[in-house]
Order: structure tokens, then sequence, then C-alpha cells
């Protein structure tokens, strides 16, 4: 999705201070399977490490947006940049999970010119025209494709497909196939609802027409 709104990604794996340098490695190793190639920033808002290596990312002019669930510590690496106490953070409840604290969308100006957009914790984004991110992020996938008996294959259940035989023979991960499956089923759940929409709004501004048409012949 990224890729397909022309957005650099960027990872900001926070709290780092909480797990071990073991940990953290096996983290990064995780989301380098899964053939993700943004860049990884680890950070601490606690000692600090990581953040000057994510300040020098925000220029001048430059508009970036956080994005992540309540509790990883968002708001509390916009005041840290910022260097005073500007918005309101609260502790991470006794569960584990984030309270939500920023409610609404907010866009702070940073000394240096940048723009930081503060948003309230999410816990997913709708995956909506992401074809062009797909091939990016899956392109091993993509090229495997390429051999299938059938151009339309869609990888599941065709014989002849050259992606399952992939996974078969174990030069493609079962859990990247599962990845690329997972994604494309919520690519196309999204783009099957935004049509939907488009459908009943275009319905829905017929009727108001024809309304319209209706009053006016009185």
């Amino acid at each position: 999705m990224a890729a397909d709104g022309r957005v650099e990604a960027v990872i900001l794996l926070t709290k780092i201070d909480l797990v071990p340098a073991e940990e953290l490695e096996r983290m990064i190793g995780a989301i380098r399977a899964a053939g993700i190639t943004a860049r990884i920033i680890p950070l601490s808002n606690l000692t600090g490490a990581g953040v000057d290596e994510f300040r020098a990312l925000l220029q001048p002019g430059m508009s970036c947006c956080l994005l992540g669930s309540s509790g990883v510590g968002k708001t509390t690496l916009i005041n840290r940049l910022l260097g005073r106490e500007l918005l309101e953070t609260r502790q991470v409840s006794a569960t584990g999970e984030g309270t939500h604290t920023t409610s609404r969308r907010q866009l702070i100006r940073l000394e240096n010119g940048a723009m930081l957009i503060d948003t309230p914790g999410m816990r997913e984004l709708g995956l909506l025209g992401a074809s062009e991110g797909m091939e990016q992020g899956f392109e091993d996938i993509f090229e495997l494709g390429a051999g299938c008996r059938y151009s339309d294959c869609t990888h599941v259940q065709e014989p002849g497909c050259a992606v399952r035989q992939a996974v078969a023979a174990g030069s493609l991960s079962q859990a990247r196939y599962d990845s690329y499956l997972k994604l494309k089923k919520e690519s196309e759940y999204y783009e099957m609802s935004y049509a939907e929409k488009r459908k009943k709004d275009k319905e829905f501004g017929r009727f108001i027409n024809n309304a319209m048409k209706q009053i006016k012949k009185k």
C-alpha cells in the first residue's frame, strides 16, 4: 500500500529497552524473512537509542505520519522530538494493552519545519488498490507465478501451480506463501467493499437527481 502511494515506509521498533538484544535481532530477522525491505529503526524513548536516527529522516517541509497500536510510544516519541511534554501520554494498562490518549489526528510542526502527524491507535489498515505494492512486496512469488500452467492461477488449488510447487520443494517458505495469500485476500476484500460503496453512492445520486426532477415538474 505504501508503494502504491509512493510513500517511503519506515518501521520503528519501539521500547527496545524491554527486550534482550538477541530477541531484537530475531524480530528484525523475521521481518526480513517476510520479504519486507523497508528501513528498520530500533529505538527507545526511555534511553533515547535510535531517536536521533529517526530525527535525521524528518527533513524540512516533509510530512510524516506515525501509525501503530495504542501504547507503542507514538506520542511519547513526538514529545521527545519536541523536547517538551506538549502531548498527553498514559501508562500502558495492566493487561499490556495501550490506552487511547490520542483521540484525534494532530499535526505537529517540528523546529526544523518537518510536519509530524500523531494518530489514534489503530489495529489495522485497509488494503485498497494495493496491486502494485503486492508485486513489489512479493516479487519472488510473482516471478514464480509466471511459470504456472494457467495465466490466471490463484496459487491456491490449480494444477501445475509453480508457486505451490516451490512451497512443497522448500524453495519458498510456507510462512511467506501464507502471508501472500492473506494480504491478497484482504486486498480483494477491500477492493470489493470499495466497489460496492461506489455503486451505492451512484445509485443514491441517481435517486436524488430523479427526485429533484420530479420536484421541478410540480
